[in-house]
């Protein structure tokens, strides 16, 4: 019968190297297969929106970083969720002011993180 091995015996140094190289490998390996690392994702952070008033229907670019895309993510406007997109990448959303939104913050959502509120003011609309 085998005598268990000692904690601190030289073949501990060489097993920690092979787990060093392992993960060095595996990086390289998820690097040429998709064209980068996967990192822990950038909370969505808006910076600006195009205006910061208007009726519903208005349209409405929300610029910002780590808007991820539409599959993962949600904007809304107080709570009311935006349903239609003319464009979604990861700086950039061009939305509409969803019907029944009210003034509030326009939030964007991406795999459960939520961004910084921006006010955004609903106005009746005016019609002659």
């Amino acid at each position: 019968m085998r005598k268990p091995r000692k904690s601190g015996s030289k073949l501990d140094g060489y097993n920690k190297a092979l787990n060093v190289d392992f993960l060095v490998y595996a990086a390289a390996f998820l690097f040429v297969l998709f064209g980068t690392v996967p990192l822990a994702s950038a909370i969505p952070n808006i910076t600006s929106l195009s205006v910061d008033r208007g009726p519903v229907g208005t349209a409405v670019t929300i610029t910002g970083t780590g808007l991820g895309s539409s599959s993962t993510g949600t904007v809304t406007f107080n709570g009311t969720q935006a349903t239609n997109f003319s464009t979604w990448t990861a700086t950039e959303i061009q939305t509409a002011v969803p019907v029944d939104a009210t003034t509030g913050d326009v939030v964007v959502t991406v795999s459960g993180d939520p961004s910084n509120g921006e006010p955004f003011d609903v106005t009746p609309l005016i019609t002659n």
